[in-house]
């Protein structure tokens, strides 16, 4: 049945259906069919980098070629754009770089040791081990002074200072900077501090290599940058109430791709299955001076104050507002969407979805509707 923008069976805000309005290709259009194809274009921009990445993961040292004729196949298949294409292309190169370059250093230093001190210009003082996956090289560092020369540092230092040691404690892993080919490794060296003495084949060491492994595959096909355009409602607002819910929907705009990389972080962790859930909850709300590896609070509170203050111009009686709604979007809310959206995979796992199954429902959902998707689900299975 066709239905008119006036029939719609669907309860949408004025804001949404404006919004819907833009994207309409011709004056007939309704609001489900713009949906539709929004959601599968959505769909077919998972579908591009799921292909892809199951390439990879079946044969790391696949070459440019079969990788391209993979590509082919999806934008066939798929009717991709232009712009996907692009991006599929670009993914394929930055990958082919990326893994040749970890393939020729770790051949041509093939010892341990003698690659940590390659790749960051200094000796280490304890035992390292070095995991390889096809866009990481993963060093398992057993002397904390190891660890916390390179931590924070942008260059590594000689000897860490009792500060270094303390904050390093306090953390159990981080994507590395290193002095050796900075671009084409950036974001490919991760370094774990092994406090416990937990041996590489231990179930949480290979979870966490396989976490980290995952999220620079899944990197290849996102981008990030600040646009001016998005700010337009804080350069508009006139009163205090209009600066104050401005403000509010410029940071939850901006906090979209820490919500992607959440969900990320979040479908990781359950396809290990076997994290704690106080574990995953605590792990991912942890500020980084407690040792956590994520702190969304603590990494875009700088860059988000520095362009709201220089380039949007607010003033210096702003500071206030914006203490009180970044920390209102950045952990009261953002705290409430990471227990929701956990509550809502569990309630589809004790509604009798598999494991797999429950993955492969939410990979296609944004975070947000999580929630939504799980209790329409619950009701489904209640009739």
């Amino acid at each position: 049945m066709q239905y008119t923008m006036e029939q719609s069976t669907i309860k949408l805000s004025k804001k949404v259906k404006n919004d819907l309005k833009k994207q309409m290709n011709h004056p007939g259009e309704t609001y489900e069919t713009v949906i539709t194809r929004l959601l599968k274009i959505t769909q077919e921009d998972d579908m591009l980098s799921k292909q892809i990445i199951k390439n990879i993961e079946a044969n790391p040292d696949v070459s440019f070629d079969e990788l391209y004729k993979k590509l082919t196949k999806i934008y066939d298949q798929f009717s991709l754009t232009g712009e996907e294409w692009s991006v599929g292309e670009e993914a394929i190169k930055t990958y082919i770089k990326k893994h040749g370059a970890i393939r020729r250093i770790r051949k041509e230093y093939p010892d341990d040791s003698e690659l940590f001190e390659a790749t960051f210009g200094i000796e280490p003082k304890g035992k390292v081990e070095v995991l390889e996956g096809p866009m990481v090289i993963y060093f398992r560092l057993y002397n904390i002074e190891d660890y916390a020369r390179i931590y924070a540092n942008y260059t590594p230092k000689a000897e860490a200072t009792p500060e270094d040691i303390e904050k390093a404690s306090k953390s159990g892993g981080c994507v590395a900077r290193t002095p050796v080919n900075p671009e084409i490794l950036r974001g490919s060296i991760i370094l774990e501090n092994v406090q416990s003495g937990r041996p590489a084949d231990h179930p949480r060491a290979k979870e966490v290599f396989k976490h980290e492994g995952q999220h620079a595959l899944n990197n290849l096909f996102k981008e990030r940058s600040w646009k001016k355009s998005d700010f337009s409602e804080m350069t508009n607002a006139k009163t205090d109430e209009e600066k104050k819910e401005a403000l509010t929907n410029c940071l939850l705009r901006d906090r979209r791709p820490d919500e992607a990389k959440l969900k990320d972080e979040l479908l990781a962790f359950f396809k290990g299955a076997g994290s704690d859930p106080l574990w995953i909850w605590e792990s991912l709300i942890k500020s980084e001076k407690n040792g956590g590896l994520y702190d969304y609070y603590s990494k875009r509170k700088d860059a988000a104050k520095s362009f709201l203050f220089n380039f949007i111009l607010l003033k210096e009686n702003d500071r206030s507002l914006f203490e009180e709604i970044y920390e209102k979007v950045y952990k009261t809310k953002f705290h409430n969407l990471i227990t929701k959206s956990m509550d809502a995979f569990q309630l589809l796992r004790d509604r009798g979805l598999s494991l797999e199954q429950t993955i492969a429902l939410l990979t296609h959902e944004p975070l947000r509707r999580w929630e939504v998707v799980a209790k329409r689900i619950e009701s489904k299975k209640s009739q």
